[in-house]
């Protein structure tokens, strides 16, 4: 199964005061307006915000329900009210469908070169980074990682070339630029400040955990890479400690549950993932990460210029 991300929008048009238009594309948001212009619509509709998710028609119904009230039409995606209004359903409705709960399952979503997903986070939620072992010997966590803030975003990218990987706290090369600091072509639209960027080796298990939930003790999403991974986290809400320093993803300040901590144990022992040769042999060896950055297109294929690539809307 093959990962994507694309957006969910909000436009508005100088002669309609009043109305926004909520929906989503796989195209960037820019395209998606342009091919709103018709004969119809005398001038063009502006890009107010854009989010970047891994469910876009999910997340797309999610604020439609949420702005129900203030429809205009069923059979149309505009809404009267301000765009504030509609940012705020959108950003709940991406917490929704892009969060923990979406991504709980019996078996670890496997994430092989190409795919892309993005990960609505809640204050307090971590991740655990699980070693590749080449052995049965037991061995603990990697690393583990923390969200500060309801609404920040971590963005899991996978990579056949270590060289196009790079992680802040291991100090590769390129390790503190961010790969896709715009969501448009003009670079204009920052996309949130970046807040953490680390990569994992083929083989590694990514565990997201979350114990503040009442019923089950602890949720659990569970990622294991057949490829390189660029993790990214971002934040619209960027936070200080009492130092003055940024508050990042590795800053980890908080107490596992007794729940969570048995979960990440148990984590621990289960048996090795069942990588190809290829990717066992990667998993194994050295690399030399970071050397080769790629363009921001790379990572997200809207940023190409149209007509490179063939995709639909709604």
């Amino acid at each position: 199964m093959a990962y994507r991300v694309g957006f969910v929008y909000i436009l508005s048009n100088p002669v309609m005061p009043g109305l926004v238009k909520v929906g989503y594309t796989d195209l960037l948001p820019e395209d998606r307006a342009r091919k709103l212009r018709s004969t119809g619509v005398p001038v063009h509709f502006v890009v107010e915000h854009r989010m970047l998710t891994s469910h876009p028609q999910a997340v797309e119904r999610a604020a439609h329900r949420i702005l129900k009230g203030v429809r205009v039409s069923e059979q149309r995606e505009f809404f009267a009210t301000e765009v504030s209004v509609a940012v705020d359903a959108v950003r709940q409705a991406a917490a929704e469908q892009d969060g923990i709960e979406s991504w709980q399952t019996s078996e670890p979503v496997r994430l092989s070169h190409g795919d892309r997903i993005a990960l609505s986070l809640r204050k307090g939620q971590m991740f655990a980074v699980l070693p590749y072992r080449a052995t049965s010997e037991i061995q603990p966590p990697l690393d583990l990682w923390q969200a500060h803030h309801d609404g920040d975003v971590l963005e899991l990218m996978a990579e056949d070339d270590p060289r196009s990987v790079s992680g802040f706290s291991v100090m590769d090369h390129y390790g503190d630029e961010d790969p896709v600091p715009y969501l448009n072509r003009e670079e204009d639209a920052v996309n949130g400040w970046l807040i953490g960027k680390e990569r994992l080796s083929p083989g590694q298990r990514l565990l997201w955990l979350d114990g503040e939930c009442n019923k089950p003790a602890t949720l659990i999403g569970w990622f294991e890479f057949h490829a390189f991974g660029q993790v990214v986290c971002r934040t619209w809400n960027p936070q200080v400690t009492d130092e003055g320093w940024p508050v990042s993803l590795n800053h980890f300040d908080i107490e596992p549950t007794p729940t969570m901590t048995a979960v990440l144990h148990k984590s621990c022992r289960l048996p090795r993932p069942e990588l190809s040769d290829s990717a066992r042999a990667q998993a194994l060896r050295s690399a030399d990460y970071g050397t080769r950055p790629q363009p921001a297109d790379h990572w997200l294929t809207q940023l190409q210029a149209r007509g490179r690539r063939a995709s639909s809307s709604d």
